[in-house]
């Protein structure tokens, strides 16, 4: 069976979150007002301390091999937080290994395992949030990043990492994604995936599950799923609807 066909799709289908009430995504909302949220700025800045390349430096392709066989267990804090904001700079990579099953694997595990601290989770947000919206020579980097910040959307949902306004912030960027999509390639089978519209629905569906958007912006995200859900140029053929 082919790679494209057995893979687990990360998304929720398009259609799936189209059908979602909007007064219940309005409800949902409503039930967690008094959430406390922490504060701050989101930057609009990748953070200077952290050095480019991919693998990052001191860093191989065999010891992130080696971390990855071993459930990404990294016991050295310090290294892991680090390590974490370099493998941004994977997120590009033409090589779906370095992209998608070591950067990406990476970052998943340790944001959903909660093995980043709030700083560093925060931290990660910061550098992939202009991503979304930065040249993308390499046409691999900004649906990645949507994949992240799709996971520190879900960490600031389980236990706020963001403020009200820098929250708002990322609904902005997210529905400025998913309507500027326009590449529509799923899976190949030499580069791997790209897969933004689902990418991108990963992301607006974590931020439409945080109870403490109002309408508006629940009508932010709702529009711009409808903007993708029956594109005139395209037949979806890879799991999105």
């Amino acid at each position: 069976m082919p790679d494209h066909v057995r893979r687990p799709l990360r998304c929720r289908p398009l259609v799936a979150l189209l059908t979602v009430p909007r007064m219940a995504w309005l409800l949902v909302a409503l039930i967690a007002a008094l959430i406390p949220s922490l504060s701050g700025a989101v930057t609009a800045a990748v953070a200077p301390a952290v050095a480019q390349g991919c693998p990052p430096a001191a860093t191989s392709r065999a010891e992130l091999r080696a971390l990855a066989a071993d459930g990404w267990r990294l016991p050295d804090e310090a290294r892991r937080h680090t390590l974490a904001l370099a493998l941004v700079h994977c997120l590009g990579e033409p090589d779906p290994e370095l992209r998608d099953e070591l950067a990406l694997g990476a970052l998943t595990a340790w944001m959903r395992g909660g093995a980043l601290s709030v700083a560093t989770a925060r931290a990660l947000g910061e550098q992939v949030l202009p991503l979304l919206a930065a040249p993308d020579p390499s046409e691999f980097r900004a649906p990645f990043a949507v994949l992240v910040l799709a996971e520190v959307a879900r960490a600031d949902r389980l236990r706020p990492l963001w403020s009200p306004a820098e929250r708002q912030a990322v609904v902005d960027a997210a529905t400025r994604f998913e309507r500027g999509v326009q590449d529509y390639r799923g899976f190949d089978p030499v580069q791997g995936w790209r897969h933004a519209v689902a990418h991108g629905a990963d992301l607006l569906m974590q931020l439409a599950l945080k109870p403490a958007l109002d309408r508006s912006a629940l009508d932010l995200l709702l529009d711009a799923v409808a903007s993708q859900a029956t594109p005139s140029t395209h037949f979806y053929v890879f799991g999105e609807g």
